[in-house]
């Protein structure tokens, strides 16, 4: 199971933010996450909480903080 607080710590972490909000868009004008930042982290939640993430479920749908640990919170 995913927190929120172990979350919020790796997205600041990889993301190289010091505070996310819901609705911050995770690329572009957002938090401007690079494809092997974005990679790292989702590598990092699957080690710490053991779940498995299948790439392929995060789609284009999945634009903002709030959404991302909506869907990964589910899994």
């Amino acid at each position: 199971m995913l927190d929120r607080a172990t979350f919020d710590r790796l997205l600041s972490k990889y993301a190289k933010v010091d505070e996310v909000r819901d609705a911050d868009p995770l690329f572009a004008e957002g938090l401007d996450f690079s494809s092997i930042g974005f990679t790292e982290f989702v590598m990092a939640i699957e080690d710490e909480t053991g779940l498995d993430i299948d790439p392929d479920e995060l789609d284009h749908s999945i634009r903002t903080v709030g959404q991302l640990y909506d869907h990964l919170s589910r899994m």
